[in-house]
């Protein structure tokens, strides 16, 4: 992973830790929004296809990245 990559990670986790305070701030979803397009096109996707539960007798497929987290519809 490029070191420009790992920035940006790192600085949409600290965005995102920063939204569980600041509820509902429209600049920081939006700033979080960027950083996402941007991962989507720079990260070196290594993606992975799994299941998550949405209750105990049913799952959904779901596809995301081992790297930056992003999903894949």
């Amino acid at each position: 992973m490029s070191e420009r990559t790992e920035t940006v990670m790192k600085i949409k986790k600290q965005l995102e830790e920063l939204l569980k305070v600041l509820d509902d701030n429209t600049q920081i979803k939006n700033a979080i929004c960027e950083l996402n397009r941007f991962l989507m096109l720079h990260c070196s996707h290594e993606k992975v296809r799994d299941y998550i539960d949405i209750h105990p007798e049913a799952s959904v497929p779901i596809e995301y990245c081992t790297i930056c987290f992003s999903t894949f519809t």
